[in-house]
C-alpha cells in the first residue's frame, strides 16, 4: 500500500522542494498517508517512520539491484548467482527509474564562466523570475572558457556574455535570445545530482546495516546470558545428587 501511494507522489520520492511544494507539503503528505496506513492493524508509526520504512525499501531494492548487474558483469566464470527481485521491489525501481528519467518540472539556474583579463562578475535574471544566468570573469591573458547553457522555458531572455578581446583591452558584449527550451538536465549537473543521490542512499544503507548488526549482537548477548544461567542451575543440581548419593551409601553402611 505504501509502494502504490509513492507511484502517484514522484515529489515525495525525489525529495526536492520549491515554492510550489515546500517541506511544509511533504510533512503534511506523509502525515496523510501515515494516518491512513496506521488505520490498519499492522500499522502504527508516525508519518517519519513511514517516511523511513519507505527510504529503507528504496535503499535495500538499490543494494540488491547493484550485487545483481556486479554479478551479471564479473568474469569469473559460471553461472552469475542473482538475487531475485520481488514485485515490491520491481514496482519500487520502476518508480526511482521515471523518476529519475523524467525529472521535473522545476524552474533551474545557468551559470557561465569566461576568463578575461580583468576579474568581473554580473548577473542577470528575467522579469518572470524562471530562471537567471550568470557570468563570471577571471583573470586570465590567454585563456577563455565559456559552459553556455540554455535558458529553459524563457525564450525571450537576453543573456549577455562577456568575452575576451585578444586584440584589444575592450571586453565584447554579446547577446544571445530565442533560446530553445532546454529539455535535459546538463551533463554535469546530472552527475553531480546521481552523485549525491547515491551517496545518500549508501548513507541509509550504512544506518540500516548498523542497525541489524546491533539488534544482532543485543539477541547474541541475551543468548549467552541464559546459556550461562543453565549451566549454573545445571551444576548446582549435579551437586545435590552427588550429596545425596553419598548420603544414601553412609546410610546403608550404618
Amino acid at each position: 500500500m505504501l509502494v502504490e501511494y509513492m507511484k502517484s507522489k514522484p515529489q515525495l520520492i525525489s525529495g526536492k522542494f520549491s515554492s510550489s511544494f515546500t517541506y511544509k507539503d511533504a510533512e503534511n503528505e506523509w502525515q496523510l498517508k501515515a494516518d491512513s496506513l496506521n488505520s490498519m492493524p499492522e500499522g502504527q508509526k508516525d508519518w517519519k517512520g513511514w517516511r523511513k520504512a519507505w527510504q529503507d525499501f528504496r535503499s535495500r531494492t538499490k543494494v540488491k539491484l547493484t550485487k545483481n548487474r556486479k554479478e551479471a558483469q564479473s568474469t569469473g566464470g559460471g553461472v552469475p548467482h542473482l538475487s531475485t527481485m520481488t514485485d515490491v521491489e520491481e514496482d519500487i525501481l520502476d518508480v526511482i527509474k521515471k523518476i529519475s528519467v523524467e525529472g521535473h518540472n522545476v524552474p533551474e539556474s545557468a551559470t557561465g564562466f569566461t576568463f578575461s583579463n580583468a576579474p568581473s562578475v554580473s548577473l542577470y535574471t528575467n522579469p518572470d523570475n524562471v530562471i537567471s544566468k550568470t557570468t563570471v570573469s577571471a583573470n586570465s591573458q590567454h585563456t577563455q572558457i565559456e559552459l553556455p547553457l540554455e535558458a529553459a522555458q524563457c525564450p525571450n531572455e537576453a543573456v549577455v556574455v562577456v568575452q575576451e578581446d585578444k586584440t584589444s583591452n575592450t571586453p565584447s558584449i554579446a547577446t544571445k535570445g530565442n533560446n530553445k527550451p532546454k529539455k535535459q538536465m546538463p551533463k554535469k549537473s546530472q552527475t553531480l545530482y546521481n552523485s549525491a543521490t547515491a551517496a545518500m542512499d549508501f548513507k541509509e544503507y550504512l544506518k540500516h546495516k548498523h542497525k541489524v548488526k546491533e539488534e544482532y549482537y543485543k539477541e547474541k548477548i541475551a543468548f549467552l546470558e541464559e546459556g550461562v544461567r543453565l549451566k549454573a542451575k545445571k551444576d548446582i543440581y549435579n551437586i545435590l545428587i552427588i550429596f545425596f548419593l553419598q548420603y544414601v551409601t553412609w546410610f546403608s553402611s550404618l
